[in-house]
Order: C-alpha cells, then structure tokens, then sequence
C-alpha cells in the first residue's frame, strides 16, 4: 500500500495597514499552547492530540486560536471525516476514526531510538519523527517497549512539524501540521496499513480537513475562488451569494480574505486522487455554525453535508472550508510512501 502523505498549502495574503495585534491564545487543559521559535515566537497556538480532539469518531491534531506575528488566523483546523473504499467485490467501505493513538518512534542523527518522556503526549524534539511512513507496514507496529504515543513537536530552524500516528484497525494513519516562518502553513495526511486480509485488495482512502478562518477575527471574511497563478496573476472572483462546493476538474482555488485589513489565506490543492461519486467532491465553503463539525455520520461511510449545505450566506461571514485528500492504493502496497502537495505562494504584510 502506497502510504502517503497529503497537504494542503496554505498562503498568506494581505495588501494593507493592519491595525494591532490579537491577543496571544490562551490555551486550557487539554489544550496545549504551542509557541515557535521558543525565543521571540512567530507562531502561537492551542493544540489537543488525537484522543482528545473534537468530532463524533476525532479529528487528528487539532489546532485552534492559530496565530502568526501576533494576527488571528484561524479558529480551529482539524481533519473529522476520514474513509476508505475498497473495489467492487473486496471489503465494501468504512468510516474510520481519527482518535486513537498508536506508538511511533523519533530517531536521533545516529538512528538511536529517543527516549519520548514528553507529559500529556506531547514531546518536543530536535528530531525527525519516524512513523510507518518511514518504515513501511510490512513489519507492523514497533514494538511496545519503545516508542511515543502522542504528539511530537520537531522544532527546527525553519519550520514546526507536529506529527501523529493514529490507528484504525489495521490502517496506520499519520497527521502533519507544518508550519513556516514566512506564515506558511501545510496540513499532511499519510494513509498506511499493517498486513491485513482486506489490505490484499486495491482501496482508496479520503480525508477531509475542516479550516474555520478567522482571519483577523471572525467577521468581515470573504470567500473567494483564486487563481493558480502567483504574484500578478488574475484577481480571484468573489463567491456572490451563498455556500458551495467545487468538484476536482473546476480549477478550484480558494482564497479566504479579511476585507477591512486585507489579510487573507489562499488554499491551493496539489495532486489527489480524482472526485467520484463516493468521495463527493474536493471542497465546500461554509459559514460557520458551532454545531457543524463533521456529518455525524449521516453518510455511512461516504461523506454527506447535505444538511450542511442551507443556502447560507458566505460574503462578509465567518467562513469554514473543507478540503479533501485521497489517494489510491494498489493491493498488497505497503510500504511505498508517496507524497501529494499543494502549491503555496505568501504575498503581502504579516509583519508584527
């Protein structure tokens, strides 16, 4: 099986004056603050590990009151929704779970397995993580007697990478946040598995991550469909009117902008595996409501936001976008990490 990792890209955009700085987050158990660099930080947000993040079956890492050089970015970024569908006559489809943790390994310069004494499951390194990803599935889970269940937080000169390793069964999940000094963010999905009778047929797995930008607060946001050109390309058209969704084959870009400081975030996807009846689509926006954090499980195992989607406005709104990820595994692959990506191009004023 082709584990692989996903990430959506994730671009800083702002033209304007801004005026003061948000409030650092304040962060209550089982929240964790989480600050890069540790001296003079950039980046400042509450974290929760898998098993105690939000959603009727989790949502991996889960981040909220995200903020770069002191301006609010988002409210809450997770993954809720995550399935797998096999072939036709194999082993039918699941809706898995994204909160229960499974052991992975950090690997110091010399491939010594580290000591993870973090508190709470969460452990700050100098270190790569080394999870199936790394290793392949054909061996199965480390053994129990070494490895860190958690979170790990590799603090590098150049970027922040929490990392997680999530079971379902016989599926190994992995989860990135990567974060970088220029207000880069990437959300990365590896999808894996340890042998498994069902794993000798070919399937195809989908998540999909919810991104509630708050952007300088919660109003006053517009949802716009970009380009993927970069810097001097063609201005993004403005959603009018209300929520919608965009299926893979549309040349969908979403930019979502602060229209009275002129901050914003463009997503632009990478590679996935194409839209089908089962995965939906590859993108919704939505405007905010408390109580929408995934389908409940209305779909079964596909996704199902038709309740979700009430014709509410998203111009000048609190707005959420989902993005999918997915990839196709061949039977039997294992071990073959592949990675998708989404471009990402940071324009404009973030400064302090």
């Amino acid at each position: 099986m082709r584990a692989t990792f996903l990430y959506a890209s994730v671009v800083a955009l702002g033209v304007l004056a801004a005026p003061a700085a948000a409030a650092p987050p304040v962060c209550n158990a089982p929240d964790r603050l989480i600050q890069w660099p540790t001296v003079n930080p950039v980046w400042e947000m509450c974290m929760r590990t898998p098993i105690n993040s939000s959603g009727s079956a989790g949502s991996g890492i889960e981040i909220s009151d995200v903020h770069y050089n002191g301006h609010l970015v988002m409210k809450r970024a997770h993954a809720p929704i995550l399935n797998v569908l096999y072939q036709p006559g194999a082993c039918g489809c699941f809706r898995d779970w994204s909160d229960e943790e499974v052991k992975f390994r950090v690997l110091d310069a010399n491939g010594a397995v580290v000591n993870m004494t973090g508190t709470g499951n969460y452990y700050e390194t100098n270190f790569p993580a080394d999870t199936v990803c790394e290793t392949g599935g054909t061996g199965g889970d480390i053994p129990p007697t070494i490895g860190f269940r958690g979170v790990a937080a590799e603090k590098r000169p150049d970027q922040l990478v929490l990392t997680t390793q999530m079971t379902a069964g016989w599926y190994r999940y992995v989860m990135r946040w990567k974060f970088f000094l220029d207000g880069r963010i990437q959300p990365w999905y590896g999808y894996s598995a340890v042998p498994a009778f069902c794993i000798s047929n070919a399937h195809t797995h989908h998540n999909y991550w919810r991104l509630d930008f708050d952007i300088d607060g919660a109003a006053n946001d517009m949802v716009q469909r970009g380009s993927p050109t970069i810097r001097g390309g063609p201005v993004p058209t403005e959603i009018t009117g209300k929520e919608t969704v965009s299926l893979i084959g549309s040349g969908y870009r979403w930019t979502v902008e602060d229209m009275i400081t002129r901050r914003g975030y463009r997503v632009v996807p990478g590679t996935i595996v194409a839209a089908d009846s089962f995965a939906v689509s590859d993108s919704w926006a939505l405007k905010y409501q408390p109580f929408e954090i995934d389908d409940n499980g209305a779909g079964g195992c596909a996704l199902n936001f038709s309740a979700l989607l009430n014709n509410e406005s998203v111009v000048n709104e609190d707005v959420v976008l989902w993005v999918r990820g997915g990839q196709f595994h061949q039977a039997n692959e294992l071990d073959d990490c592949g990675i998708s990506e989404y471009t990402l191009e940071p324009f404009g004023d973030w400064s302090p």
